[in-house]
């Protein structure tokens, strides 16, 4: 089944600053520092990419085609808060919000949490849907919480990567930055 995901609040903040990250690449001045800022910013893309996770607090959508037969497994973990909303357009085209009661929501926590799942609860199924592409709408928001939650192994490969981008800039070696974060890596079938 195909489905869709769609950033929909990004993230207010990375998780490192600008003066930690400054500190790893040994720079006193400010001369550089929107340099720096972006080298964050894709140190971040790139772990959440390596890990299939997002760390600083995040909504977003995921679209499917209809509901499975199984239960749905929301990407991008941890969970933050209970899902936000599960939207469907009924055979009729219009679009249905499905009631919290109807559905289970379990989502793993602590530092290494895993995917969040979305069920039906005990003698209810899944809504009949339009059978139209991103008939079925889910919005959750992922994510450790502020700067401060996310795990230091984390942040300590997010200032590897930035030092080794900042420093060998032409060739960098990422190798320290993928050990920190391997913990936290999932293993994808997709």
């Amino acid at each position: 089944m195909h489905s869709n995901l769609y950033a929909v609040t990004p993230p207010t903040e990375e998780p490192v600053d600008i003066i930690e990250a400054k500190l790893a690449c040994r720079v006193d001045s400010s001369d550089e520092d929107s340099f720096i800022e972006g080298l964050i910013r894709s140190a971040r893309q790139w772990a959440e990419s390596l890990t299939g996770r997002v760390f600083i607090t995040q909504t977003w959508e995921l679209k499917l085609p209809c509901f499975p037969g199984c239960e749905i497994e929301l990407p991008k973990p941890p969970l933050v808060a209970p899902v936000t909303s599960v939207k469907y357009l009924d055979p009729a085209g219009v679009l249905q919000t499905w009631a919290t009661s109807e559905y289970i929501v379990t989502a793993p926590t602590g530092e290494f949490a895993g995917r969040a799942r979305i069920e039906p609860a005990y003698g209810i199924s899944y809504p009949a849907t339009l059978p139209v592409p991103d008939a079925v709408r889910i919005v959750f928001v992922a994510g450790y919480g502020a700067r401060a939650a996310v795990p230091q192994g984390i942040r300590n490969g997010h200032l590897y990567h930035v030092a080794e981008s900042y420093m060998n800039r032409e060739r960098p070696d990422y190798s320290a930055a993928e050990a920190a974060i391997w913990p936290w890596c999932e293993v994808r079938f997709d």
